[in-house]
């Protein structure tokens, strides 16, 4: 008779210990990636099955990050806001250090778009104004993300196309006064004073918002080019234009609205509060329904092959082997070390 696996789990939250098996099922695999697994699991004793997405990691493979991981799981639990992924808790296991995630049903906005075949500019302006909500949130906590982009952001649910949640906190970072200076993210949502190797700071969030209200209304991004230089030289110099006949249809406020975050100047870039009273987003007219096909554009520019290309673009960007490189340009939190991940056999040891 087969004996039945039984995998001791403490939480780093509570400190209570669970047999994992006895405590979680899981359903299926939602995706996969070099450091990490992300199962769909539900509570064995819970009714009503909510789901939950438990992003797996093997102690082996992530040997050397965590100081990174740290400071993610330290961001994560400091932060409670409807339109960000919220961390229920964290499991670490002999092997594995797992995170007990929100589980965003819609999946991913772009495969939302395309599943209609279309979207509207108040859609667009809508799904914008819950992204800057969460980045001031973000914002106000000295928390920037510096990794915002279309796969990023998460549907709440299958009913709803607008409703979002920002997720992936890896690159998250603290900072008050402008003073990271690490190149992290993802070159075509990449701010310029990030490619110059400049200080940066909060703008750089607000920047990426900028790209992505530009692909939402028109289904490719902003800064072209037939090379991963012309690209940074469009984006460094902010060169982009409003083509027909994609943007015969737009209105005057949200063209204004995306001029003003995709400035080269940081300081001169709408801030977070700015941008949320701007008209084109404080405005709560409904005109602009016209349908925006979009879909063929998105499918055409960010396909699987686009993403990966994106990732080798993002790394070429930073200059360095691997996003996921240590760095020592902040704390991870006030309570949490880099060293006390190493103690009691690479036991990681967080205090909250």
């Amino acid at each position: 008779m087969a004996t039945t696996k039984s995998t001791k789990a403490k939480s780093l939250f509570s400190k209570e210990v669970i047999i994992y098996e006895d405590t979680f099922k899981y359903k299926k695999t939602l995706g996969s990636g070099t450091f990490a697994v992300v199962k769909l699991a539900v509570k064995k004793d819970d009714p009503t099955e909510k789901p939950y997405a438990m992003k797996i990691m093997d102690k082996k493979v992530i040997k050397g990050h965590e100081k990174l991981i740290l400071r993610e799981i330290s961001i994560l639990h400091k932060l409670d806001h409807k339109n960000i992924i919220k961390l229920y808790d964290v499991f670490e296991t002999e092997k594995n250090i797992i995170l007990q995630t929100e589980f965003a049903e819609g999946g991913e906005l772009f495969e939302r778009i395309v599943e209609l075949g279309y979207y509207t500019e108040n859609m667009a302006k809508k799904t914008i104004h819950e992204l800057l909500d969460a980045i001031n949130y973000l914002h106000t906590q000295d928390i920037i993300h510096r990794d915002l982009k279309p796969e990023n952001l998460l549907l709440i649910s299958n009913e709803s196309d607008i409703d979002i949640k920002v997720a992936d906190f890896g690159l998250a970072s603290f900072d008050k006064n402008m003073l990271l200076q690490t190149s992290c993210g993802t070159l075509n949502y990449a701010a310029p004073e990030i490619l110059n190797n400049e200080r940066y700071g909060k703008p750089v969030d607000l920047w990426a918002t900028g790209v992505i209200c530009y692909i939402l209304l028109s289904g490719y991004p902003p800064f072209g080019g037939e090379s991963d230089s012309e690209i940074f030289n469009s984006i460094i110099h902010s060169k982009f234009a409003y083509f027909s006949p994609e943007w015969d249809v737009i209105s005057d406020n949200a063209k204004d609205f995306i001029k003003r975050l995709l400035t080269v100047d940081p300081h001169k870039r709408m801030t977070v509060k700015e941008a949320l009273q701007h008209p084109w987003i404080a405005d709560v007219n409904d005109e602009f329904n016209k349908k925006l096909l979009v879909a063929d554009n998105i499918k055409k520019n960010f396909t699987a092959k686009q993403k990966f290309k994106a990732t080798v673009e993002a790394i070429k960007a930073a200059g360095r082997m691997s996003i996921l490189s240590p760095t020592s340009e902040s704390p991870i939190s006030p309570t949490a070390s880099n060293n006390e991940a190493q103690k009691n056999n690479n036991q990681l040891q967080i205090k909250f």
